[in-house]
């Protein structure tokens, strides 16, 4: 009897399984097997059997050598979850495979102990409820209501942004970690006590892919964070769209939950089509707007403003949040207006204290130049000031001051915010200029977190543009700003009024690359209006990657967007990947 097994080993994307033969053994979808494949042995996973005889005219299938477990890995409900989720992304099986099984410990998996897995099919579907809080307190009152359920029968999931949040969760909740870095031992263990009806269980984004029996309910908490999706490697999916995926499948309850809520859910629940309990939009940020124009007026070129001296001056614990690391974000020649620009990506280069420029997007540096190289000028102009920057101004006015705290917002877990009285936001303007339509919308967020970490803390924020709306809407009527959001992304197409898929694909030759590349969009043209899909754009790489990277948008709209998805995802060529949003 045949049966198709994915191999777990990386092949091409057209080859979704390889036929074997059962050899006589018991086969049943979802086992884990041995199987032979060219001179050596590997492991593969039953995806399904074929009642198909063979004829005279097939070629003998080699033999499945030996079954690995007699209980499957996965059931049929999840062998279906799984193709769902190969269809909408795309890329070679046996890496999307893997999300869903555990580390592959042939010592574990012989004495691994499973239940019959049935699945949940006979569930109705799940719905979803949106939920915004307003302080940590709240935020704990919150996870610990929706998980008290979890001494029952049903499981519940909840899924954070951050490892460290997931260890100090699952502490407080009594609740099972799940994280990337954990060992492999540590996770096949979780893995196991998941599949054997686990009640509670604390992970990032890798926590969705476990076997579940019962999953009642499923919290995306601090939703809004991009740290949920996987967008760097393959396989690249959003936590979001798989959460909503385990949900269609398994009948759960999706709560996506947060301080600041994500503006494609805003809209959702602003249109009924998600349940909220609660207020959608922010109250109104009490923060002080400076002019930074007023202070050059002044003749203060710092990167800090006589305002904001004056606060830190009166002010027991301060944090200054800048927008990036380094002196300055770039440099110009005062004489033509040239920036100094990265030779191999063509990205703004940061300068330094040490006075080298780093390219932020490949890792490239280089010293600081005597002259223009465009026209030989020996005037050169910094915009944007760093981190360094700030540091080198405190270091000269408050030299004694061991409570001012400067970093980007990498550094808040490191904060202790309780002990906060100032917060001083330096240079947020960049956001205004990011070629990213989700630009504005991360600003806001970072605020938001800023305003949430520390309550009582007063902000204020130094601007080029005080009279820009985005302020007006921050500090007086938050849901101008999602409305001014949910127009600009209806007018240009953005999510969620369309569906926006990112082709990618790295090459040893730009022209190679780039030639292929125009062959991708025409295809993609195919299934979508000519005008809603890019041209080619080159990305930037690091020295070590020693690659091409390109990248195609195509966004897609009306009734048939998500047919339209899949179409172009399965016409892709190899080394092609997909990201949707």
């Amino acid at each position: 009897m045949k049966v198709s097994v994915i191999p777990l080993r990386r092949l091409p994307t057209h080859f979704f399984t390889l036929d074997y033969d059962t050899a006589d053994l018991l086969i049943v979808p979802g086992m884990l097997v041995e199987i032979p494949f060219r001179s050596k042995k590997i492991l593969g996973v039953v995806y399904e059997i074929s009642v198909e005889s063979p004829t005279s005219t097939t070629p003998p299938l080699k033999k499945i050598l030996q079954i690995l477990n007699e209980t499957p890995l996965l059931n049929a409900t999840t062998l279906k979850l799984f193709r769902d989720f190969h269809e909408l992304h795309g890329g070679p099986s046996s890496v999307n495979l893997e999300l869903f099984l555990p580390p592959l410990l042939k010592r574990r998996l012989r004495k691994l102990h499973l239940p019959a897995m049935t699945g949940q099919s006979n569930l109705l579907p799940g719905n979803i409820t949106v939920f915004r809080y307003h302080a940590e307190e709240e935020r704990q009152q919150f996870l610990k209501d929706q998980t008290r359920g979890a001494k029952r029968r049903d499981q519940i999931l909840l899924v954070v942004p951050q490892i460290i949040e997931t260890k100090k969760l699952a502490k407080n909740l009594d609740a099972l970690p799940y994280h990337s870095q954990m060992t492999s031992a540590e996770r096949f263990e979780v893995w196991e006590k998941a599949a054997n009806g686990a009640p509670l269980i604390v992970g990032t984004r890798i926590a969705l892919f476990l076997p579940w029996q019962k999953l009642k309910t499923i919290i995306v908490d601090k939703e809004q964070d991009e740290s949920h999706d996987n967008w760097d490697q393959h396989p690249r999916y959003r936590g979001r769209e798989v959460a909503l995926l385990l949900s269609k499948h398994l009948g759960s309850r999706v709560i996506f939950s947060s301080y600041s809520l994500a503006v494609e859910t805003a809209l959702f629940a602003e249109k009924k089509k998600w349940r909220s309990e609660i207020a959608i939009f922010p109250p109104p940020l009490p923060a002080t707007i400076i002019n930074m124009r007023d202070d050059r007026d002044r003749k203060n070129f710092s990167p800090l403003s006589l305002t904001a001296e004056n606060e830190i001056r009166n002010a027991n614990g301060v944090f200054i949040l800048a927008s990036r690391t380094g002196l300055f974000h770039h440099v110009s020649c005062r004489d033509c207006a040239a920036a100094l620009q990265c030779e191999s990506c063509g990205q703004m280069l940061t300068l330094y204290r040490d006075r080298n420029l780093i390219c932020h997007a490949c890792s490239r540096v280089k010293s600081m130049p005597a002259v223009c190289a465009n026209c030989q000028g020996a005037n050169f102009r910094q915009y944007g000031a760093g981190l360094e920057a700030i540091q080198d101004q405190l270091a000269k006015k408050f030299p004694e001051r061991h409570n001012i705290f400067v970093g980007t917002t990498v550094a808040s877990p490191e904060i202790e915010w309780m002990l906060i009285e100032k917060i001083i936001i330096a240079d947020p303007d960049i956001f205004f200029h990011l070629p990213d339509y989700r630009g504005l919308e991360r600003l806001w967020h970072k605020i938001q977190e800023l305003r949430f970490l520390a309550p009582s803390a007063a902000i204020h924020i130094q601007t080029d543009h005080p009279d820009h709306p985005f302020w007006r809407a921050l500090t007086t009527a938050p849901a101008n700003f999602y409305n001014r959001e949910w127009r600009a992304r209806q007018n240009f197409l953005y999510p969620p009024f369309s569906l926006l898929l990112e082709l990618f694909t790295a090459t040893a030759s730009q022209s190679e690359g780039l030639k292929e590349a125009q062959h991708v969009r025409k295809m993609a043209t195919n299934h979508a209006d000519s005008k809603n899909v890019s041209d080619p754009q080159i990305l930037p790489t690091s020295r070590k990657e020693r690659a091409v990277k390109i990248q195609i948008t195509v966004k897609l709209v009306g009734k048939n967007r998500a047919e339209a998805r899949r179409r172009i995802i399965d016409e892709l060529p190899e080394k092609w990947y997909a990201l949707s949003r």
